[in-house]
């Protein structure tokens, strides 16, 4: 009995996948391509380079096109500093991009021919992350999280980003795909295996380790906590083999450019050090990735503690355990559960998410691989909603939906606005982002009444349009049309206008910034104030970048431009500069 009765689940679940793939078919991944395009090209043309990792990334990428032999494709290099601390692959994809778009001619590049990988690596996510919901659950499901994916704040802003980040999520969202698939086959399949290793090894060639800890984690946490052995369907012997056949010859390389005992410490430092302390000021304490994901994924965070929680409770099996603890209970309910989808996705999740609050060294975007599972956990509850449950009307729901309306639309509503109003636009770029901002307001008060009502998948989809727009007019319309942050872009004026044959040597003494260095080609050296004297006679006619108030003190430099004031935001701080050079000596009184 107890055979037939699973028999016949296996057969419903096969039969619900099999529609399930029907549904989703060309017309929905068109679909997500399509909507992918619109989520990611406002701003990527416009923007100008972002300090200081997006500069860093491209210049380096910039560096290996310019590069006239192989060896300045195996070591990345920001002038002639070797920039070793991430792998090549995102330095390779750009450089190949802009290659590919100027012929192989540098000269003709542009900042957004570097972020084509990030955009392209957008739409992969949100192409995996709907099959990865259809199959898990239905068509619903599949599209509402990669919307939820795709209209998150912190993808809308990686996916114009020059930056390794996009490319690394699509690697691991890749290979946790293929982990499902293996763990769900009724038999070994050692192609399928073998893609998810080399899926792995691409990702350690994007950025380091990431990949690899999620997959391994998952699937440790999977073998631990059910009777489901991967009875060598994972095939581990690829691990090593692939890992070392993707990713070993370059390493080989790079300790015959720079020395294996260089490049080891930097590895080390970059793996253990991020661990054990806060690199680069990047710190928080445990639990800042909980809390801020809240924001991150939003529209998609409604019912994200919702979800998470459905995914444990929502499971047969329960029964069987009846007189134990309730620990005992959720130990068995995991062993017991028939819930694959649930217990895969939450062993995604829980290991690496506890790696990440544990680590030192804390940036907003390190979560960005298991926000994938995430979006279809909540996506599953959304849809569950419709069907009014009892859970729906519970108090803690409503007050975290109104939390979350109310929120979000303050938040969409005064970004619009107060960009434009402190960061000095065109009178254009103002009365859009005013419209906006309107726009986005009386969107949010329907957003309100719509959780008021209890329709609060209603909400979520109204939420996802809203957020698509402010996406689209911040990035696309409002950033790029304001003063005040693009210091480089006046100051970079500033030095054709005195400058137009590029033919004084440039130095940034109080102003070094990532992306001045991508503008002026890497021209711009960087001695500090007590290295400018000899730098200004080692180079007559220099350039100088300098704090207008070292004018005063200065009597050996002499202003050649208007002031040039702006908000450094990577420093945190306004910054009133000027053009310098070596001040000419007075003529000799008659």
């Amino acid at each position: 009995m107890s055979s037939g009765s699973d028999m016949s689940c296996e057969g419903r679940l096969k039969a619900r996948r099999r529609a399930a793939l029907a549904a989703g078919g060309w017309p929905g991944g068109l679909t997500i391509i399509l909507l992918g395009l619109l989520l990611s090209l406002p701003g990527l043309f416009s923007l100008p380079p972002i300090d200081r990792d997006e500069s860093r990334f491209a210049q380096a990428s910039r560096q290996m096109l310019e590069s006239q032999d192989a060896g300045g494709w195996i070591v990345p290099r920001v002038q002639e500093r070797p920039r070793l601390n991430k792998p090549p692959l995102i330095y390779w994809l750009q450089g190949g991009m802009a290659a590919a778009i100027t012929g192989g001619d540098a000269d003709r590049d542009a900042i957004w021919m570097y972020r084509l990988p990030s955009a392209a690596a957008f739409i992969g996510v949100l192409l995996l992350v709907w099959r990865l919901g259809t199959v898990m659950f239905d068509g619903r499901v599949g599209l509402l999280s990669a919307l939820m994916i795709g209209t998150s704040p912190v993808f809308q802003w990686e996916a114009r980003q020059a930056r390794a980040d996009m490319v690394l999520v699509f690697c691991t969202v890749l290979a946790m795909s293929l982990l499902w698939q293996i763990w769900r086959s009724e038999r070994r399949r050692l192609g399928l295996a073998a893609a998810l290793w080399v899926a792995v090894a691409v990702g350690i060639m994007a950025k380091g380790p990431i990949t690899p800890m999620v997959v391994l984690l998952t699937a440790a946490t999977i073998r631990l906590t059910t009777r489901t052995p991967w009875r060598g369907r994972i095939a581990w012997w690829l691990f090593p083999v692939v890992t070392l056949a993707v990713v070993g010859p370059w390493v080989a390389l790079v300790m015959r450019e720079v020395g294996a005992e260089t490049y080891v410490r930097l590895v080390l430092d970059e793996t253990l050090g991020r661990a054990s302390t806060a690199k680069e000021g990047h710190h928080g304490p445990p639990g800042y990735h909980l809390f801020i994901v809240l924001g991150l994924l939003w529209p998609g965070s409604m019912l994200l503690g919702v979800g998470v929680w459905r995914a444990v409770v929502r499971a047969r099996g329960g029964e069987r355990a009846r007189g134990l603890d309730r620990w005992e209970r959720l130990a068995a309910w995991w062993r017991h559960s028939p819930r694959a989808a649930e217990a895969f996705l939450l062993a995604w999740i829980v290991p690496s998410w506890v790696v990440f609050e544990l680590v030192s060294t804390k940036l907003p975007h390190y979560t960005m691989p298991l926000y994938a599972p995430l979006a279809v956990l909540s996506a599953r509850a959304v849809v569950a909603s419709l069907s009014k449950p009892a859970w729906v009307r519970e108090r803690g729901v409503r007050l975290g939906a109104f939390v979350w309306a109310i929120c979000g639309a303050a938040a969409m509503a005064a970004g619009p606005a107060a960009l434009a109003e402190l960061g000095r636009p065109t009178e254009g770029v103002r009365w859009i982002a005013w419209i906006a901002s309107a726009v986005l307001l009386a969107g949010g008060c329907v957003l309100i009444a719509l959780v008021a009502r209890g329709a609060l998948a209603r909400a979520t989809v109204l939420g996802i349009a809203l957020m698509g727009v402010c996406g689209g007019v911040l990035i696309g319309v409002v950033l790029p049309g304001i003063e005040r942050p693009w210091i480089n872009t006046r100051l970079l004026e500033a030095v054709e206008r005195f400058d137009p044959r590029t033919e004084r040597p440039l130095a940034g003494v109080d102003y070094t910034e990532d992306s001045f260095v991508f503008l002026t080609r890497g021209r711009m050296q960087a001695p500090t104030a007590e290295e400018l004297p000899d730098w200004l006679r080692a180079n007559p006619g220099g350039v100088v970048i300098v704090r207008e108030t070292r004018l005063e003190t200065d009597a050996e430099l002499e202003a050649v431009s208007d002031a040039i004031e702006g908000f450094n935001y990577s420093r945190g701080r306004m910054q009133r500069l000027r053009l310098a050079v070596e001040a000419s000596p007075s003529a000799p009184e008659e």
